[in-house]
């Protein structure tokens, strides 16, 4: 806790997504739960949200904010009056304090930074009280945050998924994949389902080129907006690999050696590099590990798209559980 006397912050290192932590401070439904309120409305700029405090010591008592900055995932600030818990007071002339929430990414999780301030603009018979109180209830509501991001979500267990996790998924779809290409006849690796859609072969090196595209975006480009970069020509780089005349045998080896090249990139990258924000268009964000993810999800549904063309051509798909 670092405090002057016109302002409180209190940082927290939380071992949870910047998402999920910006999603328990700006949905209001969430905000009520670690908060302790039962506020109504939603939080955008300029809105009034109030509601009561749902602790019986001061159920009296109705809460309002003056939402002032909703910045997605960076930065959630609103005004209120501080600790104006008496009861029959008018407080509505009296100065407000301005409490901001601001994110930053750790190796971990999310750095939050609570910040309340404008203490000495507060009516001097009251100031130190308020100051007091609102200084050790940001003790009580950092760690019921904490609490409440690192639970189960939405009632569900929440699994622990890491790069280990994330590389042996890689390792396990990739397999799987091979083993669908190993199945097809080479005599049908030309057959398109539709004269518009991808060969098999085109769509298996297409899967092949995933990663490698991954590789050229985080670690060539080393991109941290999409907005901006030059996906037409990035996806161009793929449809010239994938007409380039290759064999069975030379697809199921690419498959192969690309697929565990890949794998042990992606087992070496740090966390600071995983944690990293990349900005997607209208404000929102990603991790680079988040990106990973989808890309992994991406093979599968071409897998997918395979399974259906393996009907098709009447292969009988291989049953491959969940990878």
């Amino acid at each position: 806790m670092s405090s002057t006397t016109d302002r409180i912050e209190k940082v927290v290192n939380l071992a949870a997504a910047r998402s999920r932590v910006w999603r328990a401070l700006t949905d209001v439904r969430h905000f009520n739960e670690w908060f302790g309120a039962s506020l109504d409305g939603a939080f955008t700029p300029g809105a009034a949200v109030s509601g009561k405090l749902t602790a019986p010591k001061y159920a009296h008592f109705t809460l309002t904010l003056w939402v002032e900055s909703v910045d997605p995932e960076r930065l959630f600030s609103f005004r209120w009056h501080p600790y104006a818990m008496e009861e029959g007071v008018d407080y509505s002339k009296e100065p407000t304090t301005l409490v901001s929430f601001t994110l930053e990414d750790t190796s971990v999780g999310t750095r939050l930074t609570i910040v309340e301030s404008g203490f000495d603009a507060i009516p001097e018979s009251r100031r130190a009280k308020a100051f007091s109180a609102n200084s050790a209830g940001w003790d009580a509501e950092a760690k019921n945050i904490e609490k409440f991001v690192t639970a189960a979500d939405d009632g569900q267990t929440k699994a622990l998924y890491g790069v280990r996790q994330l590389v042996d998924g890689m390792r396990a779809v990739r397999a799987n994949t091979i083993l669908m290409a190993e199945d097809i006849p080479e005599s049908m690796y030309d057959f398109r389902p539709t004269p518009a859609s991808r060969s098999i072969a085109e769509t298996l090196v297409h899967i092949a080129w995933l990663w490698t595209s991954d590789r050229i975006l985080h670690e060539e480009a080393r991109l941290h907006a999409v907005e901006g970069y030059d996906f037409p020509a990035h996806l161009k780089k793929s449809e010239v690999e994938e007409k380039r005349s290759r064999s069975k045998s030379e697809i199921v080896d690419l498959l192969r050696t690309d697929g565990d090249r890949q794998a042990r990139w992606v087992e070496q990258l740090p966390e600071s590099f995983l944690a990293e924000r990349v900005q997607l268009p209208g404000g929102a964000s990603v991790s680079r590990f988040e990106m990973l993810l989808a890309t992994k999800e991406h093979e599968l549904q071409h897998r997918a798209q395979l399974t259906i063309i393996d009907r098709l051509i009447g292969v009988v798909p291989r049953f491959t559980g969940l990878a």
